[in-house]
């Protein structure tokens, strides 16, 4: 083979190499997060399933720290994901649940059902100054959200408010954290620890 059909055989070999080494990245890019069982469409560089579970106890830890108001709210630490065709942007997330008798919360909503019970601004905010520097310094995200228990299901709302100040009808986006409202009005605070530090100064509790 000499002369034009040896030059076009070797555009032909370099193409395909130039092909492959280009889609390598692309593929490990779904690889990795599937080795992980998570989504492929998942962040291949984001919190994998072993970072969770070894946050979980730290945080969990940091939690059971905080005031329980007399046995009246509990703090669980749970492994939290979204649906991306299967499990994306893992978490630690934190539900404070009631944990009392109904009788015995001053500010329930008795016109839900379940009623919700809603959450002290300083309850808020001693699970936040707990469980975020736990989960900043395990590099993870957190989420705090409202938890049930057989007296109902709590409220983070009144207390958010409280602490950020009245929400925007879409809730509250910022670089170290964001306030979610979902279509049923519930109301979660993510702090994203995993990629940034000082999380509770720019929250405004340190």
């Amino acid at each position: 083979m000499t002369g034009a059909p040896q030059r076009s055989m070797k555009r032909v070999v370099a193409a395909l190499l130039v092909g492959i080494v280009c889609t390598l990245p692309l593929a490990g890019c779904f690889v990795i997060p599937l080795i992980d069982d998570r989504s492929p469409f998942d962040d291949p560089f984001g919190s994998s399933t072993k970072d969770i579970a070894n946050a979980l106890p730290f945080v969990q830890e940091a939690l059971d720290q905080v005031d329980t108001q007399d046995g009246l709210w509990r703090y669980d630490a749970e492994r939290g994901q979204d649906n991306c065709e299967g499990a994306c942007d893992l978490r630690v997330e934190v539900s404070i649940v009631p944990s009392g008798d109904l009788s015995a919360y001053p500010d329930v909503d008795q016109e839900s059902d379940p009623a919700v019970i809603v959450v002290p601004e300083q309850v808020l905010r001693a699970v936040l100054v707990a469980a975020v520097p736990a989960a900043e310094q395990q590099r993870v995200d957190v989420r705090v959200v409202s938890g049930s228990g057989d007296a109902g299901s709590s409220g983070l709302g009144d207390a958010v408010d409280a602490l950020f100040g009245p929400l925007p009808a879409d809730g509250l986006s910022e670089e170290a954290f964001s306030v979610f409202v979902d279509y049923s009005g519930e109301v979660s605070v993510n702090a994203n620890t995993r990629d940034q530090k000082d999380v509770l100064e720019a929250m405004g509790l340190d």
